[in-house]
């Protein structure tokens, strides 16, 4: 991508997340009006978010709630600032390296997209090699159409979150056993808590190619910016377009446009976009067959 079109680019991405980030400046500043609107707690009252909405979660499945609050403050628990990771001699220096780029990554966000990261991955959590939590998803057995799940503040989402694969479990055997779907279960490395915590930089993306770990960062900080409730598809459009985007223009501000950072993530992104046309093509003669296919096919 020339430097014409991605700062071009950038611009109308800084456009559409300042939007959102005036939209939700405005919802606050009326919460600051309506003292019974709660919004946000301090991640010093941590476990205050629970309980400002647990009347919410009442009609909700509590005990499924209880323990994605237990699991995700365990996670917090467990974060560190930065500076001492980076002080303690254990750190290796590409781990360094990857730490020291946080910094630059939220400046960049601040300057370029208009972000405003605050304490977000200031703080760092070593998850000890295991993936931050197990992602449930499911679709009709003969078409697309997705099972969906709501939850309080998100809306409806295609997925459910778990932190124990005994719950997870569960959770499968329920809906194999009411529902006529297709079952997927993946392993989830990231996710965003949308500004209400601070959320922390993972030990599993140190191991990503720096490309990578840019994109990771600033489609993550892109969910805190603009989320819309139950507008998954959108949410994850939109985080996917600002991170690869504007990792584009990191990383040529960085190392340079015709560095080696720049061209193997552009390589990266040729790959993918050839895998995800493929799969696009397949779901299209896929959803001719459902459509065309008699029930007794």
């Amino acid at each position: 991508m020339g430097a014409d079109r991605t700062g071009q680019t950038q611009t109308r991405i800084g456009h559409v997340c300042r939007q959102g980030h005036e939209s939700r400046v405005s919802i606050r500043r009326a919460a600051q009006a309506h003292p019974e609107i709660k919004l946000s707690a301090s991640t010093k009252y941590s476990g205050m978010v629970i309980c400002v909405f647990l009347p919410c979660f009442m009609g909700c499945q509590l005990s499924y709630l209880v323990h994605v609050a237990a699991g995700h403050l365990e996670l917090m628990r467990n974060r560190v600032p930065i500076d001492r990771v980076l002080a303690d001699s254990l750190c290796s220096p590409a781990e360094r390296d990857r730490l020291l780029l946080v910094s630059e990554i939220k400046k960049f966000a601040a300057d370029s997209l208009g972000f405003e990261p605050e304490d977000a991955y200031s703080l760092y959590c070593d998850t000890q090699g295991k993936p931050v939590s197990y992602v449930l998803s499911a679709c009709a057995q003969d078409r697309f159409v997705p099972y969906t799940w709501w939850f309080p503040i998100i809306g409806r989402v295609p997925y459910k979150g778990f932190f124990s694969a005994d719950r997870l479990a569960e959770e499968q055997i329920r809906l194999a056993r009411e529902q006529t779907v297709d079952i997927h279960v993946g392993l989830a490395a990231a996710y965003s808590t949308l500004g209400w915590f601070d959320d922390p930089v993972l030990s599993l993306w140190l191991d990503d190619p720096v490309g990578e770990f840019v994109e990771l960062i600033l489609h993550e900080l892109t969910h805190r910016e603009v989320y819309l409730s139950s507008s998954a598809h959108f949410n994850e459009t939109l985080a996917t377009f600002v991170g690869e985007t504007a990792a584009q223009g990191f990383l040529a501000m960085k190392y340079g446009s015709s560095s080696p950072e720049l061209t193997e993530y552009l390589r990266v992104l040729r790959d993918t976009q050839r895998f995800t046309s493929g799969v696009h093509a397949l779901r299209q003669e896929l959803e001719t067959f459902y459509a065309t296919a008699s029930p007794d096919s």
